[in-house]
């Protein structure tokens, strides 16, 4: 069994997997890395799947007769990291950019309501010998928080991504 400690950890987004292969590892699909590192905390949620009770006609063995509904499909899966902020990379995943020209080609402006690209989010912890690799591919970034500094800390930016159940991905070699 291992205890995975936060220096075994790390994080790639990069360009979404068209199709994702059973006969490689999820970290070595994930081939374009357009963000790596420089993440202070990651928290992976969702994949619920809820059932219902649906009461039927008549008894069986004195209880009222009922049956369990499954429903077909989860909910989204989501994973939340505070990122340290070094430029406009992060921002860049849920804006899109404008092209800059002339003067102006020196720098890069990003704007808020352009389309956002669907990436791939692969988280993994590794201590060596044991492995653990999660997956959100055809994840949209969804949430932007605030900009934010403490006077001892650093610019930090929270971002929240988003994915369907089938799109989530999770492997080991425990």
């Amino acid at each position: 069994m291992a205890i995975w400690e936060a220096r075994e950890a790390t994080v790639n987004i990069g360009d979404t997997v068209g199709t994702v292969q059973g006969t490689s590892t999820l970290l070595s699909q994930v081939a374009t890395t357009d963000f790596s590192g420089r993440v202070k905390d990651v928290s992976i949620t969702g994949g619920e799947r809820d059932v219902e009770s649906i009461a039927l006609l008549g008894t069986t063995s004195g209880y009222a007769n009922q049956e369990i509904f499954q429903n077909s499909v989860g909910t989204l899966r989501e994973i939340t990291m505070t990122m340290i902020y070094t430029d406009t990379d992060i921002t860049l995943f849920a804006s899109g950019t404008i092209a800059t020209s002339g003067t102006a080609s020196t720098y890069t402006r990003i704007q808020g309501d352009q389309s956002v690209t669907q990436r791939a989010v692969l988280v993994s912890f590794n201590s060596g010998s044991d492995y653990v690799n999660v997956l959100l591919n055809n994840a949209y970034a969804i949430k932007l928080g605030d900009l934010k500094i403490e006077a001892d800390g650093h610019l930090e930016q929270e971002v929240t991504f988003k994915c369907t159940a089938k799109d989530y991905y999770e492997e080991s070699n425990l």
